[in-house]
């Protein structure tokens, strides 16, 4: 069980994957379950785990748009290439992720 936490590509995905089944990131509920329950594609809750720190990803994403370090967090692990296993992506917009309002 604790590799399928730790890490968001484990041998449950790899083997959805090897059935011809299409890994789609999402980030939180606000996504339609149904758009998730389409019978080719595997939901996977992107989220990055051990992430020390966002360096690159500031650089990117100004803090005046979001100080938030989740989707900081989420865009340094993509940058290291660590969802290069992923189909796709549902991404709700920046502040719907913060809880703020710009």
């Amino acid at each position: 069980m604790g590799e399928i936490i730790s890490e968001p590509e484990n041998d449950l995905l790899e083997k959805a994957v090897a059935d011809g089944r299409i890994p789609i990131g999402y980030t939180c509920s606000y996504v339609p379950r149904v758009i998730l329950s389409v019978d080719e594609l595997v939901p996977v809750r992107v989220r990055a785990p051990s992430i020390a720190g966002t360096e690159i990803a500031d650089i990117y994403l100004s803090k005046v748009i979001c100080s938030c370090s989740y989707p900081r967090s989420l865009l340094e692990y993509a940058m290291d290439d660590r969802y290069e296993f992923l189909g796709g992506w549902f991404l709700p917009r920046v502040e719907t992720m913060c809880g703020c309002l710009l």
